[in-house]
């Protein structure tokens, strides 16, 4: 079975380490197309209030 998390979380490491500035509706626009968590559903499942906490806390995780 696929963790839908696990898949997200890892997809959006790569995506920000490729564009460090990039913005909550790219995130979401690239989930979309490819059947991913959206920032808001990573946000809570890190209970980060904002989506640049979000990228610090998965970021910080990362490395």
């Amino acid at each position: 079975m696929m963790n839908y998390y696990k898949k997200s979380k890892k997809a959006f490491k790569g995506f920000v380490k490729n564009n460090i500035n990039c913005t909550k509706e790219e995130w979401d626009k690239y989930a979309q197309e490819n059947y991913l968590f959206s920032a808001f559903t990573l946000a809570a499942h890190k209970n980060a209030s904002s989506f640049e906490e979000l990228k610090r806390k998965i970021m910080k995780s990362f490395i």
